[in-house]
């Protein structure tokens, strides 16, 4: 006697891709996983563990439709953004290489992750991975000029910034404070 095997498998990609498409109703999702499963298995199967099993290179076929449809969301965009992740890594270097002209030794994974820091402040957000692109040329522009200038003018300019960001600090803590 044969038994009926339950399925364990999500199809997590699948959801997280349909979920990125620009007209997507959560009330609707069953309704739509249906219909994708019954276009792409040419009327075949309208369950999604069918097509993985049965219909392997038409579920291939499914997803891979399914990110490129997706590439163009805002939702891709956030999650993989080419031209940002090429400002990413100028940035990173582009402050390595102002840190080694500051005389700072340090190994390389850590004088990344000091960049890293670095660029965060510099860009006034939290998150290194969701700061815009716009705001990370002007970072790139700001260390590419502070790069060409002589080190022992920098640090005084970089004296004359910190004072003034201590003195606002100050100004924000007694604004508080009496309010």
């Amino acid at each position: 006697m044969k038994t009926a095997v339950k399925s364990n498998k999500t199809h997590g990609r699948f959801w997280s891709l349909i979920k990125q498409l620009p007209n997507y109703d959560d009330g609707f999702k069953g309704e739509l996983k249906e219909n994708i499963c019954l276009d792409y298995s040419n009327g075949r199967t309208s369950s999604l563990c069918e097509l993985y099993q049965n219909f392997p290179t038409d579920y291939e076929r499914m997803i891979f439709d399914l990110k490129r449809a997706t590439q163009n969301t805002p939702q891709a965009k956030r999650l993989h953004d080419p031209e940002g992740d090429l400002w990413r890594k100028r940035c990173i270097a582009v402050v390595c290489s102002w840190l080694d002209r500051q005389g700072l030794v340090l190994e390389r994974k850590q004088k990344v992750g000091y960049a890293i820091g670095v660029i965060t402040r510099a860009a006034n957000c939290r998150d290194f991975n969701k700061i815009p692109s716009s705001r990370l040329a002007e970072v790139y522009s700001l260390f590419l000029k502070r790069n060409d200038v002589d080190p022992a003018a920098a640090d005084d300019a970089i004296l004359l910034l910190e004072a003034e960001q201590f003195l606002q600090e100050i100004k924000n803590k007694h604004f508080k404070n009496n309010n």
